[in-house]
């Protein structure tokens, strides 16, 4: 990724233009470790970032001190700011919730502190907002490991099981349509650092994911398709960390599957579901009983 300090590549970012204001939340929990590298991530972006917002749940390594040295280093530069929590608020989807109501851009990106990407990631999500109605870019993502070595060339097998083809080239859908062919059986948005979300006021939405653990995103995502267009790219920019330490590793696997339960009895409410989609949900189900991320 080269060698330039953060602030020469905050530098760098700041003389782009960039129509859009593209707020940056990065959340973290003990994940000072890749905090550097994310950030230079970030500012790698051949696309301008408008601000960068830190928010860290209690963290109990290094993580704070970090910050705020990147923080000394960039802020001159560049807008940025952080949130603190005083006591670790148990929710990924609460820390959601806080960035997008600290965010004054026109979209916000949730890059998660322990992922990274290319320096092509916003150019490439950017592109479908000409239409004002896209509430969703996102792209492929590749699966790394905590050192960085790649674990799964892309996820396309994870969100497309049913092999529909529906993701080998870039679309704009209409996010109603979405939900009703493909969201209702999996989580078809693999990792949220690898989208680009249109700012509004969700905690409607967040007040009915706070209190789950691991699949809030899918039912984020599930609501937020009644808000218009989603837009996809098959480009693999995004590189997802899995490492052990993951919400979703530490989240018990009990707990994991009464979540999508109860997110397909959600399903189940809100839209019409058909014998044969009722017959593929069944069968999903049955799988995961017996597979449930494997890396």
């Amino acid at each position: 990724m080269g060698m330039d300090s953060l602030k020469t590549l905050a530098i760098k970012n700041q003389k782009l233009k960039e129509k859009h204001k593209i707020s940056v939340v990065i959340p973290n929990y003990n994940y000072g470790r890749f905090l550097k590298e994310r950030v230079r991530s970030i500012l790698m972006q051949s696309v301008k970032i408008y601000e960068i917002i830190f928010l860290d749940d209690a963290s109990n390594d290094d993580s704070q001190e970090i910050i705020n040295e990147i923080m000394y280093e960039i802020e001159s530069c560049i807008r940025v700011k952080k949130v603190f929590n005083k006591e670790n608020s148990g929710s990924v989807f609460k820390q959601w919730q806080k960035g997008f109501n600290q965010a004054d851009g026109d979209y916000i990106w949730m890059a998660e502190a322990d992922d990274s990407c290319d320096e092509n990631l916003l150019k490439t999500l950017i592109k479908p907002l000409r239409d004002s109605n896209v509430v969703l870019s996102y792209c492929d993502s590749m699966i790394i490991d905590g050192d960085g070595k790649m674990i799964k060339p892309s996820v396309k097998d994870e969100i497309d099981i049913r092999k529909t083809g529906h993701w080998d080239k870039p679309f704009i859908n209409d996010g109603g349509l979405e939900l009703h062919n493909y969201m209702f059986l999996n989580l078809t948005i693999f990792n949220v650092s690898s989208a680009l979300i249109k700012k509004g006021n969700y905690d409607k939405i967040f007040s009915i994911c706070a209190d789950f653990k691991q699949a809030g995103d899918w039912l984020f995502y599930i609501n937020l398709m009644s808000y218009g267009k989603i837009a996809y790219s098959p480009e693999i920019h995004n590189f997802y960390r899995w490492h052990g330490q993951n919400t979703t590793a530490l989240t018990p696997r009990v707990r994991r599957l009464n979540e999508v339960k109860i997110i397909y009895f959600y399903i189940a409410k809100i839209i019409k579901l058909t014998d044969e989609q009722v017959n593929l949900i069944e069968n999903r189900y049955k799988y995961l009983l017996k597979h449930y991320f494997n890396y």
